[in-house]
């Protein structure tokens, strides 16, 4: 489901453009026309804080022309894709200008993009054809007098230019966008919610590990704090007692051993620490380089768990692995990481009902010429009519929840570039299975390592 605002610079392309967009995506289009003189900087400004107030908020905004660029100038961080005038739109235009009012001249005004073809295409019309750059209301209307002037008949482009031309005296020509145009901007719109959401899911995802970094680390560090005090406690009270000569033996080596006990909390405590920094520099390096590594399989997945501790020590769920020992694979980590994070995330959002503990399993395998990940869960598995879609780009069951619909696409986007597979088994009340097939390279089989789970 993408949210997009169109902001329709005539009505007339409110229809084909909704119907073309509901005919090939599932989304939520607010249509507007941008009319009343076309004055938007105080119209569209009202018209997105009214969106806002009720709570559409807009992932793309769809326009054309001087529209477009009147709404990119307003700035409202959101990515906006305009609707292309393609050659045949113009083409039929200055047609109509010959047939339908006889004129013998005429003028195209819009911006450079608009009249960049237009010489060409005057080699196509029996007419004389000018063309005048101009992309503000102000330079279009100056436009359109200087064409009024030079006693030019018909002005052919945008609203802006149509409305001037027509209150001039003129015949004014919309070029309107035809279905390949929009079909254009829709592939286009579609492209940019993707990067938009991924991004987003990019940033959510990389502040929740840093906290949750923060917070793993901040336990052990603040054991071994409390460890340091004691055993400086400890030693200043030996030292006291030297001084004074009040210290017998039994209290001397009481207070030796607490210090080392003390001591031994403080090194396993920072080893801790130590081992999670360690996990996270590597994974967040390998989501960072898409080069191939050897890697421990089961090490690797173990790492992953742990940085997801964090999020999932908030629930009552748990997460076993079963992997052979030193299998080891050359292959992207980095793949491997969002896959399973993803396939993780998801149980944690959609899987499991209440507060009943639930269990994931993520099992390895190595079967000829590639390697198998199996991931499981009990939770309430997936409904028939909807595990056809799981895989589909912004399809998402838990949007009221933060999903974005793009998490299962790019896992099995990511598994086909790798050269592998992504397959789902599950039915109500079934729980989940997810199959993951990669290959492996040559140096991987010969380091084939058999070993127990």
């Amino acid at each position: 489901m993408i949210r997009v605002l169109l902001i329709a610079p005539y009505q007339e392309l409110v229809v084909p453009f909704t119907q073309l967009f509901a005919e090939h995506t599932a989304t939520t289009v607010h249509a507007e026309y941008a009319d009343e003189d076309f004055e938007l900087s105080s119209v569209v400004v009202s018209r997105i804080s009214e969106l806002k107030s009720l709570k559409f908020n807009a992932e793309i905004i769809v326009s054309r022309g001087y529209v477009a660029a009147e709404v990119r100038r307003l700035n409202f961080y959101v990515p906006i894709v305009e609707i292309p005038i393609a050659s045949i739109d113009l083409l039929q235009c200055l047609h109509r200008a010959g047939k339908q009012f006889g004129c013998d001249r005429a003028v195209v005004i819009g911006s450079p993009v608009m009249v960049m073809d237009v010489d060409r295409i005057a080699e196509l019309v029996p007419i004389q054809v000018l063309a005048y750059v101009a992309e503000t209301s102000e330079e279009i209307r100056e436009a359109v007098g200087r064409a009024a002037a030079e006693g030019i008949p018909a002005v052919v482009g945008g609203a802006v230019a149509c409305e001037s031309a027509q209150s001039s005296g003129l015949h004014g020509l919309l070029v309107e966008s035809g279905r390949e145009s929009i079909w254009h901007s829709i592939t286009e719109a579609k492209r940019l919610a993707y990067l938009v959401r991924r991004e987003r899911e990019r940033m959510e995802h990389f502040s929740g590990l840093v906290a949750g970094v923060a917070h793993e680390v901040n336990t052990p560090l603040g054991v071994s704090v409390s460890a340091a005090s004691f055993a400086r406690g400890a030693l200043e009270a030996v030292k006291a007692g030297y001084a004074s000569g009040s210290m017998d033996e039994s209290s001397f080596i009481s207070k030796l051993d607490a210090s080392t006990e003390a001591m031994g909390i403080i090194e396993s405590n920072l080893e801790k620490a130590v081992e999670f920094i360690r996990t996270f520099k590597q994974i967040s390096a390998d989501q960072a380089v898409a080069d191939l590594r050897e890697i421990d399989l089961g090490e690797y997945i173990r790492g992953i768990v742990l940085s997801l501790r964090p999020k999932l020590k908030r629930t009552p769920h748990a997460v076993e692995i079963e992997c052979p020992d030193d299998l080891r694979i050359e292959t992207n980590p980095g793949a491997i990481y969002q896959i399973l994070t993803n396939f993780i995330v998801n149980s944690l959002m959609h899987a499991f009902v209440g507060e009943v503990p639930g269990h994931m399993l993520i099992s390895a395998r190595r079967i000829p010429g590639a390697v198998e990940i199996v991931y499981r869960d009990d939770g309430k598995g997936i409904e028939p009519d909807v595990l056809g879609r799981i895989f589909d780009p912004f399809f998402t069951t838990a949007r009221n929840r933060g999903g974005s619909g793009l998490g299962l696409y790019i896992s099995r986007n990511i598994a086909l570039k790798l050269g592998g597979e992504i397959t789902c088994a599950s039915g109500t009340g079934k729980g989940v299975q997810f199959t993951v097939t990669l290959p492996i390279t040559q140096a991987g089989e010969e380091n084939d390592c058999s070993g127990g789970r």
